[in-house]
């Protein structure tokens, strides 16, 4: 069996392994939302649905906010347990918040034009399980795992009362 030093030890590449997934997904979602939302804006032909730039510019900005943060916990050595688990939080709630607004979009939004011009249906749903799917095992499971370790870190604390040495 593994010792728990050795597991221990498997946590920190571990966890920039899957900062690195969620910089391979956040990455380029930043690129293609903030050049939609660049395309859409300037095109004289689509200046009739403003909806359409601002939705791109607003998920373009949630993904910049998680590359951002994944830079910062990139220059973090080994941060405070309540730190990481504040940062895995803020990554979480901007992923999830990006897979409302899809996934409402994508039930919700009737287009002002006709069919040719506005994307199918079917690339709307693969949006929403791709962010629903990347969200949850990326974004949420990870923020849970912070929050843990910050817990047992404030719970393995020593006060004035308690003795440095345990028998």
């Amino acid at each position: 069996m593994a010792d728990t030093n050795d597991l221990r030890r498997l946590g920190p590449p571990t966890l920039r392994a899957a900062w690195l997934f969620q910089a391979i997904l956040a990455g380029p979602a930043f690129v293609f939302f903030g050049a939609h939302a660049l395309a859409t804006a300037y095109n004289p032909y689509s200046s009739d649905d403003l909806y359409l730039s601002l939705k791109d510019l607003g998920l373009a900005m949630f993904t910049a906010l998680i590359v951002f943060i994944l830079v910062v916990q990139r220059g973090y050595a080994n941060p405070a347990p309540r730190v990481a688990a504040r940062l895995e939080l803020a990554k979480s709630v901007l992923a999830s918040a990006t897979w409302l607004w899809v996934f409402l979009d994508a039930v919700f939004y009737t287009p002002e034009w006709d069919y040719w011009r506005d994307p199918p249906a079917g690339s709307r749903t693969r949006k929403i399980v791709f962010t629903l799917v990347s969200s949850v095992v990326l974004f949420v499971r990870l923020a849970r795992k912070a929050r843990d370790d910050a817990q047992e870190a404030e719970a393995g604390e020593t006060d004035e009362d308690m003795p440095l040495l345990r028998n």
